[in-house]
């Protein structure tokens, strides 16, 4: 495997860890910031990106998701990050499998495209149209995940559209790891070389 392959898996693990931890805060707090949702969610819109920092343009805020990562690889207890993390992976791998949805789902997204353009990435009404679209396709593909957290908060309708808007993210990030030769062996057979390309990520720390 080449070493771009292995730089794009780890920004893509850590855009997949960084969109859980934002799944448990928001849970368990109703709170995550907006700049962080900002520089997950132009990946969401991006379907034919030449790099991977136009999926990702504020690769800074990576940072947490990417330490995250690495704390996985090296042993550490990240037991619930993980949990959603193989949750993710498998629900991203039966929907894209399944050719109705995803037909159904990228034509949905050059719609939602279209009104980012016009409400920009982080605002209410694409948060709710996220989320409903999630509920459409995502969660029709395969088993829910289910999150854990305060159910006054996940009760709240704002706050649950911006669970499932990274939840999401989440779904994203997998697809672009496995797009990028990743796989459930090779975090068990390579990690030390997935962790090395995490290490060199330039993160602008």
């Amino acid at each position: 495997m080449n070493d771009q392959a292995l730089h794009n898996q780890a920004l893509a693990l850590s855009a997949l860890f960084f969109s859980i931890d934002g799944v448990r805060k928001l849970a368990r707090t109703g709170q995550w910031p907006e700049a962080n949702f900002a520089a997950l969610m132009p990946s969401v819109v991006q379907c034919d990106a030449v790099t991977f920092g136009d999926y990702y343009p504020d690769l800074a805020r990576l940072v947490r998701g990417r330490d995250l990562l690495l704390e996985m690889l090296r042993g550490g207890v990240v037991r619930q990050h993980m949990h959603y993390a193989m949750q993710v992976i498998q629900v991203e791998k039966k929907l894209a499998a399944n050719r109705e949805l995803m037909t159904a789902l990228l034509g949905e997204l050059q719609q939602l495209k279209r009104q980012c353009a016009h409400f920009g990435l982080v605002h209410e009404t694409i948060f709710a149209r996220l989320g409903t679209l999630y509920q459409e396709t995502v969660s029709r593909a395969a088993r829910r995940i289910r999150v854990s957290g305060n159910p006054r908060y996940l009760r709240q309708e704002h706050v649950a559209a911006r669970v499932r808007s990274l939840l999401f993210c989440a779904v994203r990030a997998s697809a672009l790891w496995r797009a990028n030769d990743g796989s459930r062996w090779q975090l068990i057979f390579s990690r030390h070389a997935v962790a090395e390309a995490a290490l060199a990520l330039d993160l602008g720390e």
